[in-house]
């Protein structure tokens, strides 16, 4: 189910979600090579920790590296954990516009075996990662976070996040 949440979105939470059994993914883009082994683990050892404390839903924001990493973890699950659903929270249509193919058809592949696709934005504006940010910490009472830099976007929604009392699981 796809839809374009534009314009209901400045209401801060979205009741079609269960916050308290919602967890959400930040992370860079790049992850070192020889990390990715380890973040891998890490990263479906906390899943599967989560899901046997109730947690059943997971929002992906599509971005390139971990959270594709993530959401590549959650469908993995899904045959042996089938209760869990995978919302992917896009931040606009056209996110993938300057992707090469390979990284396109692997989130094609999450966007089409996600349960649920709700687009914060119809096209690209300033501001618009934030939003879809914002939208996940609200709605989650976990974060998984794949945290290395003191600045930028996932600091930024690490900090968001702890501040509004999400659950913060680093790797």
């Amino acid at each position: 189910m796809s839809e374009l949440l534009f314009q209901r979105f400045f209401f801060k939470k979205s009741y079609e979600i269960d916050e308290s059994r919602t967890c959400f993914f930040t992370g860079h883009r790049i992850i070192p090579q020889e990390e990715i082994d380890d973040v891998i683990n890490k990263t479906k050892q906390y899943i599967i920790d989560l899901i046997n404390k109730g947690v059943n839903t997971f929002l992906c924001g599509g971005a390139l590296g971990f959270d594709t990493i993530c959401g590549q973890i959650v469908l993995s699950l899904k045959n042996e954990y089938k209760n869990i659903k995978l919302y992917m929270i896009i931040p606009c249509k056209d996110q993938d516009k300057y992707w090469n193919n390979k990284d396109k058809e692997t989130y094609w592949h999450l966007i089409k075996n996600a349960d649920r696709v709700i687009y914060t934005q119809d096209k690209y504006k300033a501001g618009c990662m934030h939003l879809r940010n914002r939208f996940m910490s609200d709605n989650s009472s976990y974060a998984i976070a794949y945290l290395k830099k003191s600045g930028g976007g996932t600091a930024y929604t690490v900090k968001y996040a702890q501040k509004n009392g999400v659950n913060v699981l680093l790797i």
